[in-house]
């Protein structure tokens, strides 16, 4: 279980990344490669990355990432093309 993990192209250099250099890569070798599930983050005010905007709304790079990853992820028992709208 991962527990927390996420980017931010403009965030602090720990989590600096974009779904191309980071996301991607990260859900295909870690969460799909070894089989593992994960939470993307948690409610924080202060904390990075946000997944949505300061409106609470509208949703960040790294929120829509999450979002179509979630879409599209593994589920078990289910076929690929059955957890696709």
């Amino acid at each position: 279980m991962v527990t927390e993990w996420g980017f931010s192209r403009d965030g602090p250099s720990h989590i600096r990344g974009t779904p191309q250099d980071f996301g991607t890569p990260f859900v295909r070798r870690v969460l799909e490669g070894l089989n593992l599930h994960s939470t993307a983050w948690c409610w924080s005010a202060g904390a990075a990355p946000a997944m949505l905007q300061a409106d609470w709304q509208a949703t960040t790079e790294y929120g829509r990432f999450v979002r179509s990853y979630l879409d599209l992820a593994r589920r078990p028992g289910v076929d690929a093309a059955e957890a696709r709208p």
